[in-house]
């Protein structure tokens, strides 16, 4: 069997060809890996829930009767997250009002005969993820 110059050169030219399809193939499978779930991390629309609860205990030793006060700030809706759920567990008086951002609670109520008093204020926070596109107005407090 003869084998000539040019055989030999196409023998080691598919040798090669083979190295590199394999290099490529294993380069698209580690490209796969990663741009796939990345891709499917940031297109699907999610959200991201946390469920907040602060408790304030206050006590009294003695038989005074003694004034309990307690401001709350709380966030509110804004153009990537949504407030739901508010629930206050307090005895005394509560006022709500909104300053600039924030949601402000104001308890007040009376302690005594050495006993304690709870406050507990609860709320859930939907944080959008995904693509989201900054839709409110540019106020100062966002910047």
């Amino acid at each position: 069997m003869i084998i000539s110059p040019l055989d030999t050169f196409f023998r080691s030219w598919a040798g090669e060809l083979r190295t590199i399809s394999r290099i490529i193939r294993i380069a698209g499978y580690i490209v796969l890996m990663i741009v796939l779930p990345a891709a499917v991390f940031v297109s699907l629309p999610a959200e991201v829930q946390y469920e907040v609860a602060e408790r304030y205990v206050f006590s009294v030793n003695g038989d005074t009767r003694t004034n309990v006060a307690l401001a709350v700030m709380l966030p509110t809706d804004g153009p990537y997250q949504r407030v739901e759920n508010l629930a206050v567990s307090w005895k005394g008086s509560l006022e709500k009002s909104a300053i600039g951002t924030l949601e402000v609670l104001e308890m007040e109520g009376f302690l005594g005969g050495s006993g304690s008093a709870a406050a507990i204020v609860s709320y859930s926070v939907f944080l959008r993820q995904g693509s989201v596109r900054w839709t409110a107005s540019d106020e100062p407090c966002y910047l």
